[in-house]
């Protein structure tokens, strides 16, 4: 899988068909629940019709700014949670990068899931004024890596996940204890999650 950086520089000085981060960062600097915010753009073909299918997601998250080339280069993967009681886990798409990670609950990314395998993945974030966007060329072999750690996580989280055959007694009633301190997991931004229709 390839990629390429299509675009560094200032949300406002951004291309056209980027115009959707202007709008992202708007729609969220509205609501600052969370600490970020994910958009996944679902691409109607245009063109030939051998173009590649894409999907872009678009962040907006409110620290880290030096950091998002690092996130938006980073490879689309998925992971377990866990929560502090250990008692459930869920599962994750997660984009990662020098020690930051931006979380998208996989429940409501399949709720929106494109109905199109797609060739082409496009990460754009922004923080603060500025904008980064990476192509991530897939390929049909990519985005079938992608779907089967997805399912592989998948299959040992939710209804699926049996905490009293992977942890004893003891590691259960630590974790009991522990999680009645409240926590945040520190570098970690859990993203709402929307998608908007491309015509």
């Amino acid at each position: 899988m390839s990629q390429q950086i299509l675009y560094v520089g200032p949300v406002e000085k951004a291309p056209e068909q980027f115009l959707w981060a202007a709008g992202l960062a708007a729609a969220h600097s509205q609501a600052r629940v969370y600490g970020g915010a994910v958009a996944l753009i679902e691409h109607d073909l245009e063109g030939p019709s051998h173009a590649p299918a894409t999907w872009t997601l678009a962040f907006s998250i409110h620290r880290w700014a030096k950091h998002i080339a690092a996130l938006a280069q980073a490879e689309l993967d998925a992971e377990n949670v866990h929560s502090p009681d250990l008692l459930e886990c869920r599962t994750a798409i997660v984009l990662r990068a020098d020690d930051i990670s931006l979380r998208i609950d996989e429940w409501e990314f399949r709720q929106r899931y494109p109905t199109f395998a797609p060739e082409t993945l496009l990460v754009g974030i922004v923080s603060e004024d500025q904008l980064v966007v990476v192509r991530h060329d897939w390929g049909a072999d990519g985005f079938e890596s992608f779907q089967a750690g997805l399912q592989s996580a998948t299959s040992m989280s939710g209804v699926n996940y049996k905490p009293y055959r992977v942890w004893n007694d003891e590691e259960l009633a630590r974790a009991a204890v522990s999680a009645k301190v409240q926590r945040s997991e520190p570098g970690v931004v859990e993203c709402a999650f929307f998608s908007l229709k491309r015509n």
